[in-house]
């Protein structure tokens, strides 16, 4: 008999790991990413690591992902009951830089490597194992964006909509996505630096990994058993302040 894995992209981002720890008690997982290695040993921290699997996969340039996705189920004899989809690039360019390659490069992680996942998994031999899908987006697609975001935001947008575009025709399956705000993560960067400079544009502070996972393991839930088609923004605020 199949087991039934939730398959979980961008799987050792921090957000990823801390989605990967709330909800591995609930489901074998599937982790994807393109490093091996640092898949591998985030794979032996987790409980039950004998029963999760490491797929290595570059969303970049991957034209045969759709090939690759079902060849990945048959030649491991499962079947996936739950996606979240956190992998994701965040590269800026101003409007005058901005070109098909640079907007390819964003549309091929954020959106096409969902929309060729999730086009395997609705095909009649895999739909009736899938529950709940989980969509990573970001609260910049619904207020005023930074200079230089047009890629991203653009991405995402697509990819909300195709969620809401799709829900009844994947249903019993639900089909939600999460409009992000700022999330502190251990990174001297840019992206860190920013919200720490901007932390009074959110009321309830600066979100932590730990937010994104629970709203994660709630829409995986049998809690949210009657929520598809919709955007949740979790932001601590940014919005309502940005309105």
């Amino acid at each position: 008999m199949e087991k039934l894995y939730t398959l979980v992209t961008g799987a050792v981002s921090e957000i990823g790991q801390n989605v990967c720890k709330k909800i591995a008690a609930n489901s074998p997982l599937i982790l994807q990413g393109r490093d091996f290695d640092k898949l591998s040993r985030f794979k032996e921290s987790l409980p039950e690591s004998k029963d999760h699997l490491v797929w290595q996969y570059d969303f970049i340039n991957a034209d045969n992902l759709c090939f690759d996705t079902a060849s990945f189920i048959e030649s491991n004899n499962i079947h996936i009951k739950n996606v979240v989809h956190i992998a994701g690039i965040a590269e800026f360019f101003p409007a005058h830089l901005l070109n098909r390659q640079n907007i390819k490069t964003s549309f091929d992680v954020n959106f096409y490597s969902i929309l060729d996942i999730l086009s395997v998994l609705a095909k009649k031999k895999y739909k009736s194992f899938l529950n709940s899908i989980v969509l990573i987006s970001s609260v910049s697609v619904h207020s005023a964006s930074g200079k230089g975001m047009a890629a991203y935001t653009s991405s995402k947008a697509a990819m909300e909509i195709y969620a809401k575009s799709i829900a009844a025709e994947i249903a019993p399956a639900r089909i939600n996505s999460i409009a992000l705000g700022g999330i502190k993560v251990n990174k001297n960067d840019g992206i860190s630096k920013s919200l720490d400079s901007n932390i009074s544009s959110y009321p309830l502070g600066i979100g932590m990994p730990d937010n994104a996972a629970d709203m994660v393991s709630f829409l995986l839930s049998d809690n949210s058993s009657w929520i598809t088609g919709q955007t949740f923004i979790v932001d601590g605020g940014y919005s309502v302040c940005k309105k």
